[in-house]
C-alpha cells in the first residue's frame, strides 16, 4: 500500500512539473505576442475576457435544454461558408 502512494505521489509531482515547465501549456509570452495580444477586442487589463455577457448560474431546466439540443442536433449547427483552416507550427 505504501508503494503505490509513493509512485502516486511522485506521478502527481511529475505531471505537475510537466504542465507546468512544458512550453504547449503556457509559458511566457514574447514582446511580439503581447502586442498582437493587445490589439485584439477580447483583451482587455492583459487577459482574455467574453465579448457576450455570460452568466454561469444555470438552473436544471437550462442544463436539461442543453443537452436536449445537443443530442438532437439544434439549429444552425453547420456553418453557412468554407471555415478556413490555418496550418499551425
Amino acid at each position: 500500500m505504501i508503494y503505490t502512494l509513493i509512485l502516486l505521489g511522485l506521478l502527481g509531482v511529475a505531471a505537475s512539473l510537466f504542465i507546468n515547465m512544458h512550453p504547449v501549456f503556457g509559458g511566457n509570452l514574447s514582446n511580439e505576442q503581447k502586442e498582437l495580444y493587445s490589439q485584439l477586442d477580447n483583451y482587455a487589463n492583459g487577459k482574455f475576457v467574453n465579448q457576450v455577457l455570460t452568466t454561469m448560474d444555470m438552473s436544471l431546466s437550462d442544463h436539461f435544454s442543453m443537452m436536449q439540443e445537443s443530442i438532437s442536433g439544434g439549429v444552425d449547427r453547420n456553418p453557412a461558408s468554407q471555415i478556413p483552416v490555418s496550418t499551425m507550427d
